[in-house]
């Protein structure tokens, strides 16, 4: 099913609107093969410069959606498959909704997201909260936390700089003015107050070197 998705924010630019008014059409059932090659901005199979990579069932209208099983895709990729084959800066947005947690090396992803995103362009990540029962689907691999990417984040996310974070509170969690307060407390004892959580990234120009001294 087609979906008008995502609500990413209010905040996105308008500079990305000519890039990404190019129209497209949800293809029935049918799958375009991985490219031998790497592709770029000129790929004609490339629907947009947003991509939905990891899309499933969840097709979005206006972006490039990409998924490795047998869904209706625009591309069928592997994204344990490194590197992913498109040309560095093919995207200036890419969304990885509930994804992260299938793969098989969550930072690698991201070090692949920052060469295949422009400097500039934004990455939105998704994920269920450690303590939801959501993150204990035996497909996923890892339990991710947005502290990853909160204070001290570069350490992980070199090529990126956060732009802005926050969770879906659930139960007790809603009782909590901030979304700050909720992640304490659902950290603090282990509780299920907090369904989901989500951060916006974008690349940097050059990637931090951590001080190691």
């Amino acid at each position: 099913m087609s979906s008008s998705r995502p609500n990413l924010s209010s905040s996105e630019s308008d500079r990305r609107s000519a890039s990404t008014a190019t129209d497209t059409t949800k293809c029935q059932g049918e799958i375009t093969e991985q490219a031998d090659e790497p592709v770029g901005e000129g790929y004609s199979e490339l629907s947009s410069r947003r991509a939905n990579l990891g899309c499933g069932t969840d097709y979005i209208d206006g972006f490039h959606n990409v998924d490795v099983r047998n869904v209706a895709a625009d591309q069928n990729v592997d994204l344990n498959d490194l590197p992913w084959p498109w040309a560095d800066d093919t995207f200036d947005l890419v969304l990885l909704d509930n994804v992260l947690e299938h793969l098989d090396d969550p930072q690698l992803a991201l070090t692949e997201c920052a060469r295949v995103v422009e400097i500039g362009g934004e990455v939105v990540v998704r994920c269920p909260y450690p303590f939801s029962p959501g993150a204990f689907r035996t497909d996923h691999k890892a339990f991710l936390h947005p502290s990853e990417f909160l204070d001290g984040g570069h350490y992980t996310i070199p090529d990126f700089e956060l732009v802005e974070w926050d969770v879906t509170t659930v139960r007790l969690g809603r009782l909590f003015p901030t979304k700050e307060s909720a992640l304490w407390l659902c950290d603090t004892f282990g509780m299920f107050g907090i369904s989901s959580w989500e951060v916006r990234l974008r690349v940097r120009e050059e990637a931090i070197v951590p001080d190691t001294s």
